[in-house]
């Protein structure tokens, strides 16, 4: 397949949005965490069939380290980001949202991100 995935960053995807030709009507969105497998693929093939001829497929990579109780949990998370562009990419994928963890939880300088504690409630570390 000679389509080209967009590896975008979060101030480019409201304009990526926008940018899209009338004929493309429908997106289908697939976030993943990172490390695909055949089917995580599987999903994206899906996300094909529901577009339709005229949609297009997002997906997202974005390996969130606040969802991980444990850091070493997310330390040894398998996480190949070159190999799952170039999964997705393969699939035919359009755009890779691909945020960093400053996009994601935009913070003042000194401050942490929220993160859910999950005995109860919210806290800020």
């Amino acid at each position: 397949d000679d389509t080209k995935s967009a590896l975008l960053v979060a101030s480019e995807l409201t304009e990526a949005r926008k940018a899209m030709d009338r004929t493309h009507t429908r997106v289908v969105y697939v976030p993943f965490l990172g490390g695909l497998h055949e089917g995580h693929l599987a999903l994206v093939d899906e996300a094909r069939r529901l577009a339709g001829p005229h949609g297009q497929v997002w997906t997202s990579l974005f390996l969130n380290r606040l969802q991980f109780q444990q850091q070493t949990d997310y330390d040894t998370y398998p996480m190949v980001f070159k190999e799952d562009v170039n999964a997705l990419a393969s699939k035919g994928v359009e755009l890779i949202f691909a945020p960093s963890m400053s996009d994601m939880y935009p913070t003042r300088e000194g401050e942490f991100p929220p993160r859910v504690d999950f005995l109860g409630g919210f806290e800020t570390q």
